[in-house]
C-alpha cells in the first residue's frame, strides 16, 4: 500500500507530528520517551487490540526525513515507512508505504487479501491524519498572526 500526499506543513513539523504517536506508544509500553536520536534498532513489545502481541521495530529514523518502522507479529510482519520531502518552505510531500511480509503460502494469500481489503481503509484514514496535521497548523499559524486568512 501507498500514499502520496502534500501538504501545506514544513516538512520537520509533519515529521515530529507522525512522530508522536509512535513515541506516545513507546511511552505506553516502556515507561519513557527515547530520544529522536536513540530510535533506529529501538525494540519493544506491544499489544494489539485483538489481544494479540509482537514487537515493534525502529529500523530508520532520521530527523525530519525518514520514520521506518516493522511490526512483527507471529503471522508475520508489517514494514511501515513514512518518507517527507520539503518541496517548499511550507509544503511537505509525503508518502507512507506499508508492505506485509508473511510466512508459507496461505499466509501469504491470505495476507494479500487482506491487505488489498484494509488498504482501501487504511489509505482514506491516512489522508485523514494528514489533512488533521495540516488543519491544526494552518490554525495554529493563523492564531499566532504568522498566516494571514
Amino acid at each position: 500500500m501507498k500514499v502520496v500526499k502534500t501538504i501545506a506543513v514544513p516538512c520537520d513539523i509533519a515529521f515530529h507530528r507522525i512522530l508522536e504517536s509512535g513515541l506516545y506508544d513507546v511511552k505506553k509500553y516502556v515507561g519513557y520517551y527515547p530520544k529522536v536520536s536513540e530510535l533506529s534498532g529501538f525494540e519493544y513489545e506491544k499489544k494489539f487490540q485483538n489481544k494479540t502481541s509482537g514487537k515493534i521495530r525502529f529500523d530508520e529514523v532520521t530527523e525530519p526525513s525518514v520514520y521506518a518502522f516493522t511490526s512483527l507479529l507471529s503471522k508475520g510482519s508489517y514494514q511501515t515507512r513514512w518518507e517527507f520531502r520539503k518541496v517548499s518552505e511550507v509544503g511537505t510531500e509525503v508518502t507512507m508505504t506499508e508492505l506485509p511480509y508473511a510466512e508459507g503460502k496461505f499466509q501469504q494469500a491470505q495476507a494479500s487479501l487482506v491487505g488489498f481489503l484494509m488498504s482501501l481503509l487504511k489509505k482514506r484514514s491516512i489522508r485523514t491524519v494528514l489533512e488533521k496535521i495540516e488543519q491544526a497548523y494552518e490554525e495554529n499559524a493563523v492564531a499566532s498572526g504568522d498566516l494571514e486568512v
